[in-house]
């Protein structure tokens, strides 16, 4: 199927996104949030994974949303 592991998603796209909302927090001296849904390979249920202490380390503000929910995610009902 198309599922990405915890593996690419820590080494992969977590640092990507982590960097940005760093840059983006020093530019508006403002706190930004990651949004992800309860999808495995992001781990939020599990606590001493590469994901997870990924984003533990770099003290991001985390919104949680169910898996693939489309009240809360648009974008899945279209």
């Amino acid at each position: 199927g198309n599922t990405i592991t915890q593996k690419f998603y820590a080494e992969e796209i977590l640092p990507k996104h982590i960097d940005e909302i760093k840059i983006l927090e020093e530019r508006y001296s403002y706190r930004f949030q990651l949004q992800e849904d309860s999808n495995p390979s992001h781990s939020n249920r599990l606590k001493n994974n590469l994901p997870t202490k990924l984003k533990r380390d770099s003290d991001l503000l985390l919104i949680i949303h169910p898996l693939q929910s489309p009240d809360l995610n648009p974008i899945e009902a279209v």
